[in-house]
Formats: structure tokens, sequence, C-alpha cells
């Protein structure tokens, strides 16, 4: 676990660094353009100092922009940056303890198998509705898993090309 500053400074490698956070408005009435990273403060990310944190990505890298040796910028791919992996740790935790929650719903009858898999596609009732093109009025009600025994195939079929899943795993939650 982080300790507590680390989670409240959004900043933590800027610790003893007096130059206000990037963007912010300084004292003298110009905008900051710098960042910080591990302790040091930039102004212009040069291509050689552009994060390499492997984290939550794994081989995916990410596309940045960054300045070259003529000072022009340049594409530049990162492996990742510690905060955000921190930032994205953190995130998939409460992701999946909420699936874990709605998995939870669903074997005790309180909620659908549907409302595990739009949240494990990270969707909300508005934008599955427009995946699936129907109101949002009815997938929220196809939540409920009375409702949902009872919906036919051709409506099934839609939520399943939505989520991307046949119709046998959306009617299904893993163990």
């Amino acid at each position: 676990m982080l300790p507590a500053h680390s989670l409240l400074n959004p900043y933590p490698h800027s610790q003893g660094i007096t130059t206000k956070r990037p963007g912010a408005l300084q004292d003298d009435g110009k905008y900051s353009a710098g960042y910080c990273y591990k302790g040091r403060l930039f102004r212009h990310m040069n291509k050689k100092d552009v994060p390499q944190d492997r984290g939550i990505l794994g081989n995916i890298r990410v596309l940045c922009y960054a300045t070259d040796e003529n000072g022009e910028y340049v594409n530049s791919q990162s492996a990742g940056w510690e905060p955000t992996n921190i930032a994205n740790g953190v995130a998939w935790e409460f992701i999946n303890e909420e699936l874990t929650d709605i998995a939870r719903q669903v074997k005790t009858g309180a909620a659908s198998p549907l409302a595990y898999h739009m949240k494990k596609a990270l969707m909300d009732v508005k934008l599955l509705a427009q995946y699936a093109g129907m109101s949002a009025w009815r997938v929220k009600r196809h939540l409920k898993p009375g409702v949902f025994r009872r919906l036919s195939d051709k409506t099934l079929r839609r939520y399943a090309t939505a989520l991307n899943l046949t119709t046998d795993q959306l009617k299904e939650v893993p163990q």
C-alpha cells in the first residue's frame, strides 16, 4: 500500500520542488509547461527521457510526444509511467471488486447476467443501449433477472453482439 501522502499528492516525485504543478498559473502570470518525473522537473520531455516503467499494459506501448535533439516534437513510445501504472492498478482493482459484487448479486438472483457482462465491458446502460440498438429504459429493465430470463433469442443476440459474446456466454457468469 502506498503512503497516504503519495495518494494525496498527484505528483509524488515533486517533493521539495517549489514550482507549481504543470499547467498551473505561476506567480508571474505565466503557465508552467513542465512535468515532474523521479524528482526532476522537466520543461519539455526529451525523447531519451520518455518513461519506460513497465506496468499494467504489458507489451503494449503508449504513444506520447517528446522533443528530439533539435527541439522538434516527435512521436515516441513509452512502456508506461509509474504514476499512471499506480492509478491504472487502483482503477482495475476497483473494477474487479465491482465485478465480484455483481457476480454475487447474479448468483443470489438480485441481478441478471447482463449486469455482469455490461460492467465487464466497461459499459453503462446508455452505452449498451446504443451498441445494442435499443432504448436505455429497456436495457435497464433487462437488468432484472426475471425479465432477462424471458428475453427472446433475437434480443439476446443483439446483446451478445454488442458485448462480443455468444448467447450462451451472455446467460452465464464465470465462477
